[in-house]
């Protein structure tokens, strides 16, 4: 069995039971403990669900983590695509920052001379607090208290007059048809700085290919100019950007 079909049934054994041990996945799936271990793992590195003492816990019922749930996760592989995100951040440069808990750890790397950050994310705004050099400018509106971002109409207006260098974006579900997210107030502001910016860099895992529970649209795949993420693209979902799309794997 291939590693991503065993990730997609311990998902479904999850959505049916909340725990799950190592070895009554192992034997579910006829595989050894240790194999069950490093899928346990991977599924908890990735915020997709949290490792507990012999097992695996689901992290809530809608199946997509919310971002103080996310945030619990210490995942070597944020940090690593955060370091790929930093190096399309430079001096006196403008730039957008989604709410997205790989874009936390990229606002903790950088502090350029000159350079701006737009966000509507409260763990970003306080993450840019450590950096002496950078303008941060947060956007206001109604909080959304479990994945703390803000919004509001007049947000989305003052976006209508800035022209980023670059918009990171955020998501929680790519598919053929684009980029999701779970909140329809999280969908406005992002969509909008897409369209001001001169290149979009998208975060997401390899498992935000494989989920189907966020229905909010942020953009078409077409406007995507680079994508990072931490596994190889199968040649169908490769298919799905545009053949100028740079695409960079974290380690």
């Amino acid at each position: 069995m291939l590693p991503a079909e065993r990730l997609r049934l311990i998902k479904e054994l999850l959505t049916k039971k909340e725990e799950l041990t190592t070895n009554e996945v192992a034997l579910k799936l006829a595989v050894s403990k240790d194999t069950v271990r490093r899928d346990f793992d991977h599924l908890a590195q990735t915020g997709q669900a949290l490792r507990i003492h012999g097992g695996l816990m689901t992290l809530g019922g809608s199946g997509v983590p919310n971002f103080k749930e996310r945030t619990k996760i210490l995942s070597p592989l944020k940090h690593e695509m955060a370091k790929l995100a930093a190096k399309f951040v430079s001096h006196d440069g403008l730039y957008y920052f989604d709410t997205s808990t790989t874009l936390v750890q990229l606002a903790k790397l950088i502090d350029f001379k000159g350079t701006t950050i737009v966000t509507n994310s409260l763990d970003n705004a306080l993450a840019l607090t450590n950096s002496r050099l950078m303008r941060v400018e947060v956007l206001g509106g109604t909080l959304n208290k479990h994945n703390r971002f803000t919004s509001s109409m007049t947000s989305l207006g003052e976006l209508a007059n800035y022209q980023f260098d670059v918009a990171f974006i955020g998501t929680s579900r790519l598919s053929p048809a684009g980029i999701f997210v779970v909140d329809q107030d999280d969908s406005y502001l992002p969509r909008q700085a897409i369209k001001q910016a001169r290149k979009v860099v998208v975060v997401a895992e390899q498992y935000k290919f494989h989920t189907d529970r966020s229905s909010f649209k942020v953009c078409d795949l077409n406007e995507i100019d680079v994508l990072i993420t931490d596994e190889q693209l199968t040649e169908t979902q490769r298919k799905w950007f545009r053949s100028d799309t740079q695409i960079l794997y974290a380690k």
